[in-house]
């Protein structure tokens, strides 16, 4: 019997082993628009350093889709699709801060005494930069783990985390005089986006498409919030307070006066 109209499979690589993650997980719903396309995503199993990755998908070596921040050298090797993942999720951070000081916080009257505390970094990441950029002191560490000892210890006044992370953070060093501040909220615009190769513009237009769509029908903030409405509603537990940093390495084309795709947690 013959049948006809068959569409074979197209797969999309992408960066990444967890096919139960958010960011899998909402790259197989934007796709699941096209149906024409018969897209099926599949999780790239090598271990590959990220930095590598964005240079494999710039070269068309396996890799179709990678997830990361914005910056401006990734979106010169590859196509961001700026629609921002996180709703600006990752640029919320809550401090953790030494339990001998539990009021460090509660007692600033003013930004530019918030501004006179030392803030704790490892070092090569991306929010010393930010951080400093905003005449922020900051202490900057070599070795990331050790960073809770040091606060432990008191070597600076504060941890900024993510809010993805400051309670996993905390949970796993319990036993160190820290804690998680309970007045304050440090925010900078942070994207997160979809990465695809440039001349890949099927790829990158069904994407694109599919995440319009799911915005439109109320499917995207459904999965953003099964995954991570725990976490908003421990945010939104007490009201704190909101300093506010620019964030210079964010590149010019992210859509900030889309309102709709970014949190506001400044309550």
């Amino acid at each position: 019997m013959f049948l006809g109209n068959v569409t074979h499979a197209q797969d999309v690589i992408y960066y990444g082993g967890d096919n139960q993650s958010y960011n899998y997980q909402m790259l197989q719903h934007a796709l699941s628009y096209q149906k024409s396309a018969n897209y099926l995503v599949k999780t790239y199993s090598s271990f590959t350093p990220k930095l590598r990755a964005y240079i494999q998908l710039s070269n068309q070596e396996g890799i179709d889709v990678v997830f990361g921040g914005a910056t401006i050298e990734r979106e010169r090797l590859n196509h961001p699709i700026r629609i921002p993942l996180l709703k600006g999720l990752n640029g919320w951070r809550i401090p953790l801060i030494n339990k001998n000081n539990p009021s460090l916080f509660a007692n600033l009257s003013s930004t530019e005494e918030f501004k006179q505390l030392l803030a704790g970094q490892f070092h090569l990441w991306s929010d010393v930069a930010i951080l400093q950029s905003n005449n922020i002191n900051v202490h900057k560490a070599t070795h990331a783990e050790g960073m809770y000892q040091m606060l432990h210890k008191g070597r600076f006044d504060y941890f900024p985390r993510s809010i993805l992370e400051v309670w996993f953070d905390f949970e796993r060093h319990k036993d160190l005089d820290i804690m998680i501040d309970q007045h304050t909220l440090i925010h900078y615009p942070s994207a997160y986006y979809f990465y695809v190769n440039h001349q890949n513009t099927a790829l990158i237009k069904d994407i694109t498409s599919g995440l319009e769509s799911a915005i439109k029908d109320g499917s995207f903030d459904e999965l953003f919030i099964q995954h991570y409405g725990e976490v908003l509603q421990k945010v939104n537990l007490t009201p704190r307070k909101t300093y506010n940093l620019a964030n210079p390495n964010l590149p010019p084309k992210t859509p900030l006066s889309r309102k709709e795709l970014w949190l506001n947690l400044d309550i």
